[in-house]
């Protein structure tokens, strides 16, 4: 009798330490070039997963519009001309998108903009109702557009939501910026010049707050679609964009792909 109960309180005691461990919590690391889950479990507990960011694929070939649309989908582009492999918005005549649709990435470009400039690149761009709309990352010359007072309005801000900081490393006007846009699940991110301006993740308390109190509140979805076009802006006033590369970014088996997580 005394044997059997030392039995039975031995696999109580393995079962609760087995329960303990797959309670653990997930890590998520983000790094510039990769982003990957480690998860806190035994190896043979779980089936490890790795996100990866796939070859760079660039998105503008820097000699013609080939795979950017009008808005509606029209190829008659009048606003945009290519120049010396830069893509510059000449004239009035609207906005340009990506004819593919995009979820989960690391975006990178160049641009520049004009004295007292304002634009913007646009990402889960897609319509919500009867408005197109998406995030945007702002691009303005802060220091002679009015826009620039608004905090929100900021270059590297997402537009009307979340302000980047005073101090937001962007170089003069008629210089290139270079700047980086990372998409991952629920967590945007914006670069400029290699400074981290925003990192929000998307339904927090912070996103929820800055989000109601902006134009965009009437659209519940907004920020929260899985997948949606790259648009660059016509706002009016020139603007340049070059070196415009995408990364996407996939969730794979690690066993399948012979990656390690655990170092």
């Amino acid at each position: 009798m005394r044997m059997t109960s030392c039995v039975l309180l031995g696999l109580a005691l393995f079962f609760c330490m087995e329960s303990n461990l797959w309670a653990g919590n997930h890590v998520s690391v983000l790094r510039t070039k990769r982003i990957f889950s480690r998860p806190i479990l035994p190896r043979a507990f779980v089936e490890q997963t790795q996100t990866v960011a796939t070859p760079r694929v660039a998105l503008f070939n820097g000699k013609n519009l080939d795979g950017w649309t009008t808005v509606g989908g029209g190829k008659n582009i009048k606003a945009w001309d290519v120049v010396d492999g830069t893509l510059h918005r000449k004239s009035g005549g609207g906005d340009i998108v990506t004819e593919k649709e995009y979820g989960n990435f690391i975006l990178e470009f160049e641009w520049k903009i004009s004295p007292k400039g304002n634009s913007g690149l646009k990402y889960k761009f897609a319509k919500h109702g009867n408005d197109w709309i998406g995030c945007e990352f702002q691009v303005l010359d802060d220091a002679q557009n009015g826009d620039g007072k608004t905090p929100s309005h900021r270059t590297g801000s997402l537009y009307d939501i979340i302000a980047s900081p005073a101090e937001n490393n962007v170089r003069p006007v008629g210089e290139y910026n270079q700047s980086k846009i990372i998409v991952n699940g629920a967590r945007i991110q914006h670069w400029l010049n290699g400074k981290l301006l925003v990192d929000v993740v998307v339904g927090s308390s912070q996103w929820n707050a800055e989000f109601n109190a902006s134009k965009f509140k009437e659209h519940q979805d907004f920020g929260k679609i899985a997948e949606g076009k790259i648009l660059l802006q016509d706002h009016g006033n020139e603007v340049w964009f070059k070196n415009i590369t995408i990364r996407e970014l996939k969730t794979v088996s690690a066993k399948k792909h012979g990656l390690r997580l655990f170092r």
